[in-house]
């Protein structure tokens, strides 16, 4: 089973216009298209436990961010841009503020 830092999960997601909030138990990320929420979000855990995220919450995260597990892989990786991430959601939700 391959595992991600769930910090480099944070940061590189931060990088693509997602929005970093904390309530008690969860990090919520939300994705934010020019200043406006475009209904896609996410979530992790911040608990010690949770430093090391496996393939099944992976998966999970991916389709709460509206795309396939290698998209997200590749969101989190860096080797998806926003522009990349953008077309792959544009399908989904209607990204402007008009």
């Amino acid at each position: 089973m391959e595992y991600r830092k769930r910090r480099i999960i944070i940061q590189n997601l931060k990088s693509k216009g997602f929005i970093e909030e904390r309530d008690r138990d969860h990090i919520v990320l939300k994705f934010f298209n020019d200043g406006v929420y475009a209904g896609i979000r996410t979530k992790l855990s911040h608990g010690s436990k949770s430093a090391e995220i496996d393939e099944e919450l992976i998966s999970r995260m991916a389709k709460q961010c509206k795309v396939t597990k290698k998209q997200f892989v590749g969101l989190v990786e860096c080797t998806v841009s926003q522009a990349d991430y953008l077309a792959m959601v544009s399908d989904h939700f209607k990204l402007s503020k008009s």
